[in-house]
């Protein structure tokens, strides 16, 4: 069971981490495509490098640099959930057509997490 207390501290940790897309993706993980591409996730091919010309070592360290994303939104900046949004921009894109978009769904699950947080709840899947 996830307690209250390693929630917040998880919470603490990952915000310390660098982040390009709102995830790990591109920093902590990515896909190599097959003809070579680096991508930093499989749901999102905008930005890329060349594993194959360019070499492995080459293309990751070089991958941070080519992502170019928008500003986040005002209404994401302004919600007082944003700390628990796990909406990322593939999501973002996949769902709304814009990397900037908003895809209401997820603004109603992260007001479900953010309700349980305030309530404190010592563990998630309880009613």
């Amino acid at each position: 069971m996830i307690e209250l207390k390693d929630f917040k501290e998880e919470e603490e940790q990952n915000q310390q981490t660098i982040s390009l897309f709102g995830c790990d993706a591109g920093m902590q993980s990515y896909t190599i495509t097959w003809d070579g591409k680096l991508i930093g996730c499989q749901l999102f091919d905008a930005f890329q490098t060349n594993a194959v010309e360019d070499g492995l070592k080459q293309a990751w360290e070089d991958f941070p640099f080519q992502v170019k994303l928008p500003k986040i939104n005002q209404k994401c900046l302004d919600c007082k959930s944003f700390q628990f949004c796990n909406c990322c921009y593939a999501l973002r894109y996949a769902e709304t057509g814009t990397l900037d978009g908003v895809p209401e769904y997820a603004c109603a699950d992260t007001a479900v997490v953010q309700e349980m947080y305030d309530r404190k709840e010592h563990s998630y899947g309880k009613e």
